[in-house]
C-alpha cells in the first residue's frame, strides 16, 4: 500500500475536517520524534481508509468497524506488535481530541490490540556492573569522564527520558534536597525527581567541573543548562542524539547494545523489584498501571530459579 502525503490526502478528501484537524494536531506537537511518528501513523491510517472505503470519511461517518478493519490489516501484513500499539495509541489520541470537540463518543472506544509481549529491555545486575565499569573508564578526557558519569547516574537514579533530561537547567537542581524540581515530562506533567547517593556524588563532582567551565561565561548560571555544552563562548543544551551516542558508546565498550531508554527501563524494573508495582508506577510517571505491569513479567532465568526453589522445597517437605 503506497502512502499518500498529507497534501495529497487533503486534496483527495476535499479538505475533510478530520484531515485538517489531523494536520493541526500534528503541527502542534512540540517533540520532533513524536511529531514524525504521529505524521506517519496518521498517514498510514488515512491511506488505508482511502483504499478500503474509497474516501476519507468525516469524523461523524467514521465507525469503530473502520478501526477494527485497519487493525486486522496491520496484523495481516505482519507489523511489529510495538508498531501497532504505537499507531493505535496515536490514532486513538487524535480521535479522542475530535470526540471532545464534537461532544460525541470516540469510535476508538473499545478498540484494543492485545498480544503477549516481551518485557521492556532492562539491564540485569551483571550487565549493570559491566556497564558501570565501562562508564567509569569512559571519555577521552577526565572532563568528559566526569560528565558521562553524571549524565548516566542521573538517568539511572531518576528514570528520566532523554527529552526530559536534556532540557534541565541548573536552577532545577536543588542541592539542599538533592532533587530535580519542576521537570516538564511526557504528557505535560510537571514532576520532582529525587537522586540517590551515587547520583549525588557524580553530580557533586560534575558541578565543580561545570563551575570552572562557566567561569568566564556571562549570564545567570541558573538559566544555563545543567548538562551544558560550550562552543565559542556560547552555552547550549546537549541534543538527544548526543546523549544517545554517549550511552550507546559506553554500552558498546561493555559489550552491550543499549540506549538511554534502557537505563529508564532498568530504573523502573529495580523499583518494581524492590517496592512493587504501585511505587514503580509513581516513580515512572505512568498514567496507567498496565504500562508498569510490563516490568513485572518474569524472565526465563527467574522462572527457572522459581521452579528449582519449588523443587527443593518440595523435596524437603517429603
Amino acid at each position: 500500500m503506497s502512502l499518500l502525503t498529507l497534501a495529497e490526502i487533503i486534496i483527495m478528501a476535499m479538505a475533510s475536517s478530520m484531515v485538517v484537524a489531523a494536520k493541526d494536531w500534528i503541527e502542534s506537537t512540540a517533540n520532533y520524534h513524536t511529531k514524525k511518528a504521529r505524521n506517519y501513523d496518521i498517514k498510514c491510517f488515512f491511506s488505508f481508509l482511502k483504499e478500503d472505503v474509497g474516501e476519507i470519511p468525516s469524523y461523524k461517518e467514521l465507525k469503530r468497524l473502520h478501526l477494527e478493519k485497519w487493525l486486522d490489516a496491520q496484523i495481516e501484513v505482519g507489523s511489529a506488535s510495538s508498531t501497532i500499539q504505537r499507531r493505535l495509541a496515536n490514532i486513538t489520541s487524535f480521535l479522542n481530541i475530535l470526540s471532545r470537540k464534537e461532544k460525541s463518543p470516540s469510535p476508538a472506544v473499545g478498540v484494543m490490540f492485545s498480544t503477549e509481549q516481551s518485557p521492556p529491555r532492562w539491564l540485569s545486575r551483571s550487565e549493570l556492573e559491566e556497564f558501570r565499569e565501562a562508564l567509569y573508564l569512559s571519555g577521552k578526557t577526565e572532563e568528559k569522564r566526569i560528565r558521562n558519569i553524571a549524565i548516566v547516574e542521573t538517568f539511572l537514579s531518576t528514570g528520566l527520558r532523554v527529552a526530559e533530561l536534556k532540557k534541565l537547567r541548573r536552577k532545577q537542581l536543588d542541592t539542599s534536597k538533592w532533587a530535580l524540581l519542576n521537570v516538564w515530562c511526557k504528557g505535560r506533567k510537571i514532576r520532582d525527581f529525587y537522586l540517590n547517593k551515587t547520583a549525588k556524588k557524580a553530580l557533586g563532582e560534575y558541578l565543580k567541573l561545570r563551575e570552572e567551565k562557566l567561569h568566564n561565561i556571562k549570564g545567570r548560571d541558573g538559566e544555563f543548562p545543567l548538562f551544558v555544552s560550550i562552543w565559542n563562548g556560547e552555552t547550549s543544551f546537549f541534543g538527544e542524539k548526543t546523549l544517545w551516542r554517549i550511552v550507546h558508546s559506553i554500552g558498546k565498550d561493555a559489550g552491550l547494545d543499549i540506549s538511554p531508554h534502557n537505563l529508564r527501563h532498568t530504573f523502573i524494573k529495580n523499583i518494581e523489584r524492590k517496592y512493587g508495582i504501585a511505587i514503580a508506577q509513581k516513580a515512572a510517571g505512568h498514567s496507567s498501571t498496565n504500562m508498569t505491569l510490563r516490568y513485572s513479567q518474569a524472565t526465563e532465568g527467574e522462572i527457572k530459579r522459581a521452579v528449582n526453589i519449588m523443587n527443593i522445597e518440595g523435596g524437603k517437605s517429603e
